[in-house]
């Protein structure tokens, strides 16, 4: 590349990048017309995503969502006081008794997906212990070269099917 092509390179790059800063500030400038459009060009946008963080210095409940150096406080609304919420006794028994009797039940469950699963496991290693052993097998009766490419198989090593017998 000589000193010309070089300069008609640079002056083309340059002209194609002031193309692409007037388009960006069209569609900016479009966007900052429709409200709509804009909120959609930040939801998309993963610099402006939002991130929910617990502060732990503030009372519970409190959540911040920070957007680039900006903090929206309440974003998510606080949980109601337990008085709002009110059950007597009997009520506070019965959903106790439920929810036991579900945390016993996936408990169960999973101890007995958790048994499956050892049985799969020790199927798998198994076969593949078997898998193994006839793989070191082959490996005795064929010859490699140096780089591990099969040079040489035994006679009546593949055994050829036969598609015309019935």
């Amino acid at each position: 590349m000589d000193r010309l092509e070089r300069l008609e390179l640079i002056e083309r790059l340059q002209r194609e990048n002031a193309d692409s800063r007037e388009e960006l500030q069209r569609r900016q400038e479009e966007r900052e017309r429709d409200p709509i459009a804009m909120d959609d060009y930040l939801r998309a946008d993963p610099r402006f995503t939002t991130t929910v963080v617990n502060a732990p210095s503030e009372p519970q409940g409190a959540a911040y969502v920070k957007k680039n150096e900006r903090t929206v406080e309440d974003a998510i609304p606080p949980a109601p006081p337990a008085d709002a919420m009110p059950f007597d006794e009997v009520q506070r028994d019965v959903l106790a008794h439920l929810v036991n009797r579900i945390r016993d039940d996936w408990r169960n469950e999973i101890i007995r997906l958790k048994k499956e699963f050892a049985s799969y496991r020790r199927e798998w290693r198994f076969e593949r212990r078997i898998l193994n052993d006839q793989i070191a097998l082959l490996r005795k009766q064929i010859d490699l070269d140096e780089r591990g490419t099969v040079v040489n198989l035994p006679r009546g090593f593949i055994r050829r099917r036969n598609d015309n017998a019935a």
